[in-house]
């Protein structure tokens, strides 16, 4: 039976290289997760990049 994928949001690119590390198949970037989770900068995206999994930006239009 396949596993489903792996996919963990998190709101910083130390926790993105952490979840990387620990498996995931793919990250969703956020920023102020505790707000309910925003779009992330455009910085954040930029170095999101560099991630070796696939990466989506939560984008939030308020």
């Amino acid at each position: 039976m396949a596993s489903l994928p792996l996919e963990i949001c998190v709101d910083d690119l130390g926790d993105a290289w952490a979840a990387v590390e620990a498996g995931a198949d793919r990250i969703e970037l956020c920023a102020a997760l505790a707000l309910g989770g925003l779009t992330p900068s455009p910085g954040a995206m930029l170095e999101a990049a560099a991630l070796p999994v696939p990466v989506h930006a939560m984008v939030r239009p308020r």
